[in-house]
């Protein structure tokens, strides 16, 4: 998460990870979290899916809370992108 706001603020991330999670040498247990957000981003999500994960206040507008996610998924993908150009650190 922290990566995909670092990567459109700053064009990379220079933290020094132990490993990128899409290394794909990387054992599954390592990757998971990876492979759900994945698997998140490739799936249709609407305002009733956030409307039945989240109990919203009464007076929340979920047009608008829908907007801050469908940004957020927008910048995930975006990294999921910057991902597949390059390289992973190997775990060390």
């Amino acid at each position: 998460m922290r990566r995909s706001g670092l990567v459109p603020a700053f064009g990379e991330d220079r933290t020094p990870y132990a490993a990128d999670p899409w290394d794909p040498d990387l054992p599954a247990s390592r990757t998971g979290n990876w492979q759900a957000l994945r698997r998140w981003l490739d799936t249709e999500w609407s305002m009733l899916d956030l409307v039945a994960d989240a109990p919203l206040p009464p007076d929340t507008q979920p047009a608008s809370v829908m907007e801050v996610v469908e940004r957020g998924r927008g910048e995930l993908r975006a990294l999921i992108a910057w991902a597949g150009k390059r390289a992973p650190r190997k775990a060390s």
